[in-house]
């Protein structure tokens, strides 16, 4: 019986190859997804999802020694088989399976390479892939081999090679949604006030979604504690891709990551502080806070969040409305937007004293 996991995985794969092929059908003829391109030739595929980053050989081999023995494995000279895996697989592992058995393996860096065809599909894939596979990170060595049984007509997806280089070509362009120059728009829309506050909340959400993407995963929103007496505006499980939250799950200790929502006119009072205080637990690996405001914290609210990280060592940071804004627009042009994060985490943490 599949798993849930690996059923997502295989909805994530067809809706990829969807994007791509002319005929693309699942569960037929034994196989989870069949492919024929424009010429009318077929792939059959099998779709693998393992919760490991790396598979050795002895799986591999015995993924390929079943499906070419079981008895509906019977296809055309012409016709090609792979098996598609949410895992990385040696160049050597992939060469000893086609030689032994005559199947391709398409491991994560393959997929990922195909996930270009759509911005949004892609970072579905990502998203699914730090959440649910051990250790996952993005592959930095590139897939070596030809792509061939599955590349579709050049007018829509670019060679092997300018896929590898992360380029495209004259023909085709990635969807890239316009929406993320609209937020700085939409947020100064909104008046500041309890009256506006959902739209101020819902918003923010997205912006949040967009910045951190598959940085940060598994997002919840107004998520209750186990007692009902804590609502958190927004959090996520941090992930292993950004260098910067990675060193601050490390020092800090936590998992998760909380955003509060703060559509006050006036600055940041210090019991705004101590509420969120309260959310953040230790043992729950739930140790580091944002809140975002349109002004900023008081002096009053900085003194209590210096006094939360010296006394329970809790961290509680701050962003504005503006510094939001300078995040997308460093995003937009995919230049670092963490130099901001940073920079404010350095600043809170060199102004700390021992009193």
């Amino acid at each position: 019986m599949i798993s849930i996991k690996a059923k997502e995985f295989e909805d994530i794969v067809f809706k990829i190859l969807k994007k791509i092929y002319p005929q693309v059908d699942r569960e037929k003829e034994g196989f989870d997804i069949i492919i024929t391109d424009s010429s009318n030739k077929k792939t059959y595929a099998e779709v693998k999802f393992s919760s490991n980053y790396e598979l050795g050989a002895h799986i591999i081999m015995g993924w390929a020694d079943k499906l070419n023995t079981d008895s509906f494995f019977i296809v055309s000279k012409e016709s090609t088989t792979v098996i598609i895996t949410s895992c990385y697989v040696s160049d050597q592992v992939i060469i000893s399976t086609f030689e032994r058995y005559g199947i391709h393996i398409f491991d994560i860096r393959s997929l990922l390479d195909f996930s270009l065809i759509d911005k949004f599909l892609k970072n579905t894939l990502e998203s699914f892939l730090f959440e649910n596979v051990i250790n996952f990170q993005i592959p930095i060595e590139i897939y070596n081999f030809n792509k061939k049984p599955l590349q579709p007509p050049k007018r829509k997806q670019p060679t092997l090679d300018v896929f590898n280089a992360h380029t495209l070509d004259n023909n085709y362009e990635l969807k890239d949604s316009k929406e993320e120059h609209e937020f700085c728009k939409k947020l100064k829309l909104i008046n500041p006030g309890r009256d506006f506050f959902r739209d101020y909340e819902n918003l923010l959400t997205d912006i949040i979604k967009f910045l951190f993407e598959t940085d940060i995963v598994n997002w919840k929103s107004q998520k209750r504690t186990e007692s009902d007496l804590n609502i958190f505006d927004l959090i996520g499980r941090i992930t292993s891709k950004s260098l910067f939250l990675s060193q601050l799950q490390n020092d800090f200790g936590s998992k998760f990551i909380l955003f509060e929502f703060k559509n006050y006119s006036d600055p940041l009072p210090p019991n705004t502080i101590y509420t969120t205080e309260r959310y953040l637990f230790k043992t729950g690996l739930r140790n580091i806070a944002y809140i975002i405001s349109r002004q900023g914290p008081s002096n009053n609210a900085i003194v209590a969040a210096r006094g939360a990280l010296k006394e329970s060592g809790k961290l509680i940071l701050f962003l504005t409305d503006e510094d939001l804004c300078k995040m997308i627009e460093l995003k937009a042009i995919n230049e670092d937007f963490y130099s901001i994060l940073e920079e404010k985490l350095d600043d809170f943490l060199m102004n700390l004293d021992r009193n």
